[in-house]
């Protein structure tokens, strides 16, 4: 497998400092948990705005559902930063001297897609993680397979955006960038107005953060999560197929 990876381009260190700034957030977010949740029990507006993202809960497990929506968009954006990393290789011609050897190309971004998968679902995890650990040296009774479950429920719409930005990449390669991050800055926005207002159902659909609940605050929807993974992976797919077939673009 390291073989593979160097092949790809891949720097592990992206890796671990992707790694240590999600455990980092995560201990954050359960360190603060139970002063957070304390503070919710006094602040309507912040229930509300809980209580319309789908969550059930109060006190330190609302503020914990409602920051690991958000983190949720945090990985997404990691997953645009790794779009824009596999476009950049192609951009600066990298790929050109690789592409003569034995290297084959869809292996090429196959492997460079598992890798980001890989690495989503695995931070995604450490969220959870930490999160438990700090919140469990708060004594807020967060169980660990609840926070667990939270952090996993964080990564299928970033693996969405990333066989999005898969598919973009294949198909259109100078516009992949941008319509990833429009597509992660969209579903921000959306994530804000249904958080404040009473916004309608279709607006909510169109954000892949939106089709999350916010576990622990409430149970995991792993149905729709397997659907937001279903389709990246389908995206993904389309999009090596897609690059194996199109000519290289530079910048």
């Amino acid at each position: 497998m390291t073989g593979a990876v160097g092949a790809a381009g891949y720097d592990p260190s992206v890796a671990a400092f992707v790694v240590v700034v999600f455990a980092v957030t995560g201990l954050v977010f359960g360190l603060v948990a139970q002063a957070a949740g304390t503070a919710l029990r006094g602040s309507p507006g912040l229930e509300r705005a809980i209580a319309r993202l789908g969550g059930s809960s109060a006190g330190a497990v609302a503020y914990l559902g409602f920051v690991f929506v958000f983190a949720a968009g945090l990985v997404a954006i990691a997953v645009a930063g790794q779009v824009a990393a596999i476009r950049n290789e192609e951009a600066a011609g990298r790929l050109d001297n690789l592409f003569v050897r034995s290297v084959a190309r869809w292996r090429w971004l196959a492997v460079r897609l598992a890798v980001g998968a890989g690495l989503v679902v695995g931070a995604s995890a450490l969220v959870g993680l930490a999160a438990w650990a700090g919140a469990a040296s708060q004594h807020t009774g967060v169980a660990f397979g609840a926070a667990f479950a939270a952090g996993l429920n964080v990564a299928p719409p970033a693996l969405f955006v990333l066989g999005i930005g898969a598919l973009a990449f294949g198909v259109w390669p100078r516009a992949a960038v941008g319509l990833t991050y429009a597509l992660v800055v969209w579903s921000f926005l959306v994530e804000i107005i249904a958080a404040v207002f009473d916004s309608s159902h279709w607006l909510r659909d169109t954000s892949p953060l939106l089709h999350i609940t916010p576990a622990p605050a409430a149970d995991p929807d792993w149905s729709a999560a397997m659907w937001l993974v279903g389709l990246g992976v389908l995206a993904a797919v389309a999009g090596v197929v897609a690059f194996g077939r199109r000519d290289l673009q530079g910048a």
